[in-house]
């Protein structure tokens, strides 16, 4: 099975914020490159500090982004 992203997230500046959905391609750049299948082998395995610092490691970095609104 081929695991893919569907990642909600905030992302905020001086002017505000707002919430996001980021799909595979995207969420897995904003992640630093962790597949959704290599999420998953720390979360089965029970890694959960791997797991957990996926996600740590994103937090409260700077990050340009285009956004679309639909």
């Amino acid at each position: 099975m081929n695991r893919r992203y569907i990642l909600s997230c905030c992302a905020c500046d001086h002017t505000g914020e707002v919430w996001l959905s980021l799909f595979n391609d995207q969420a897995e750049k904003l992640l630093g490159g962790v597949t959704a299948n290599e999420l998953n082998t720390f979360k089965e395995d029970g890694n959960e500090i791997a797991y957990e610092n996926v996600f740590s490691d994103a937090l409260f970095k700077t990050f340009v982004m285009r956004v679309s609104i639909i």
